[in-house]
Formats: structure tokens, C-alpha cells, sequence
């Protein structure tokens, strides 16, 4: 399997796991990405820039904190993805979801919701 098969692959994988709630993501205070274990390997995803265009990067650490591999969806832009048109769209998306999974947006969202549907009608 070639690198980039092996990059994508791993892309929609973390897509589909985050989207089933089976990755447990975490934002870094330091710094301006969000990070979830597997295994005795840590994967993070952040938004950044080259030469001015927009990028999502994901990069993977061993269990001390060495970065081992760092790739952006730039280095995959000649695969197809399963979904949506291009993999800088799914990496998007796929860096929301995590955003919202580790902030906890939706739970707030929901127990909101919840509250002003249970308050009395006027």
C-alpha cells in the first residue's frame, strides 16, 4: 500500500470513528489542535498555511511525544475520497466534528435545547 493509500485510509477512518464517537479528542492548550489516542500512538489535526493557502494537517506522535508523521490533505489531493468532493473538504469537516467532539458543543447544544423546550409557553 502506497503512502497516500495509507494516509487516506487513515483520514476516513478517523472521519468514521469520530462520527460513530469511538475517539475520545481533546484540544491542546498549547497549541491550536486537537489530539486523540490510539493505541500507544497520538494523532492530532489542526488547521494551518502553506505559502498562504489554507491546509488541514494531521500529524502522529509516539507514546513520548515524538513527532513520527505529518501529512496534509495537499498530500492526498490526487485520491478520491469515499465522501464530499475532495479531501481537503473531508479534512474540513472531519476537523469541525473533532472541534465540537472535544469542546463538547453538541452535548451543550442539546441540554439547551432540552431546557428552553421543557420552560412554559406564554
Amino acid at each position: 500500500m502506497s503512502v497516500s493509500s495509507k494516509y487516506s485510509k487513515l483520514v476516513n477512518l478517523l472521519y468514521q470513528q469520530t462520527g460513530l464517537k469511538n475517539l475520545s479528542w481533546r484540544d491542546d492548550e498549547f497549541e491550536e489542535d486537537y489530539r486523540t489516542q490510539v493505541g500507544e500512538f497520538t494523532v492530532s489535526i489542526r488547521s494551518s498555511t502553506i505559502d498562504k493557502r489554507p491546509v488541514v494537517k494531521i500529524a502522529i506522535f509516539t507514546g513520548d511525544g515524538r513527532e513520527i508523521d505529518t501529512f496534509t490533505d495537499e498530500d492526498i489531493a490526487d485520491v478520491e475520497p469515499p465522501t464530499l468532493h475532495s479531501y481537503y473538504a473531508l479534512m474540513t469537516e472531519l476537523l469541525s466534528s473533532v472541534r465540537r467532539a472535544a469542546t463538547g458543543a453538541d452535548d451543550v447544544l442539546d441540554t439547551i435545547i432540552e431546557k428552553l423546550d421543557d420552560m412554559p409557553e406564554f
